[in-house]
């Protein structure tokens, strides 16, 4: 488990994507820390990787994971950099919200793949 307190590298190809992202995602944290904001080009990797879609719905092109994956997952990239976890747990949290609009809403919201959203649950 590499030293993990989760083993995600079997949850899907974002799994195993999340996996090769934290040693960027560790040697970035001071500049992360620094600019006080993801950088623009570490959003986009995630983004590519999958970070953003983990609880968007199968029917908008997410993977629509159950909790405890998409759980394991946020608190692997936390455990490399917290502000990193954070920008992925209110993506994840965000996109879980198109489960609950109507279809079309959803789809004009969430539908593109490189869509990255923030917002509340709440």
């Amino acid at each position: 488990m590499n030293g993990l307190q989760y083993d995600i590298s079997s949850i899907g190809d974002v799994g195993a994507n999340i996996v090769k992202m934290l040693p960027e995602i560790r040697e970035r944290a001071a500049e992360i820390e620094g600019a006080r904001r993801l950088p623009a080009d570490l959003a986009a990797k995630l983004a590519e990787a999958g970070a953003f879609n983990l609880s968007k719905p199968a029917s908008l092109g997410g993977l629509e994971l159950a909790p405890l994956d998409f759980m394991k997952i946020i608190a692997t990239v936390a455990e490399a950099d917290a502000s990193v976890g954070w920008c992925v747990m209110i993506a994840v949290t965000s996109t879980l919200g198109a489960a609950y609009m109507p279809e079309l809403v959803a789809s004009e919201i969430f539908g593109a793949d490189d869509v990255i959203t923030g917002g509340v649950f709440a």
